[in-house]
């Protein structure tokens, strides 16, 4: 497990079936873990948007606050994990998910 680089996005999503979503909606803001990066599951947008499809977008914040931060180890490890961790029947959700680089952060669709 690592926490956010330079080179890394700032944010990942993925489509999350509908049979997620109620579990997940629960963990707004928790801290889960994509790949091998430390990030925090954003879920509350949820109550506004919603695929076609039936499905929702679940977001992973790697860096939280990217304009806000001055962006040290120190400052983001510390922001992160102010955050509770995710119990693991979320982790085992999120392990099955496809997640992609954001184009931008969820924070800043709002």
């Amino acid at each position: 497990m690592r926490f956010w680089e330079c080179n890394d996005p700032t944010a990942l999503s993925a489509q999350c079936p509908e049979e997620y979503t109620a579990l997940l909606l629960r963990y707004d803001h928790f801290t889960v873990t994509v790949g091998e990066l430390k990030g925090i599951l954003i879920t509350y947008q949820w109550h506004t948007e919603r695929l076609p499809e039936g499905g929702r977008i679940a977001h992973v914040l790697l860096n939280p606050s990217p304009s806000h931060l001055s962006n040290s180890s120190a400052d983001l490890r510390s922001t992160i994990l102010r955050h509770p961790q995710a119990p693991t029947a979320v982790q085992k959700i999120i392990d099955q998910l496809n997640f992609v680089p954001s184009p931008s952060s969820p924070l800043e669709q709002q």
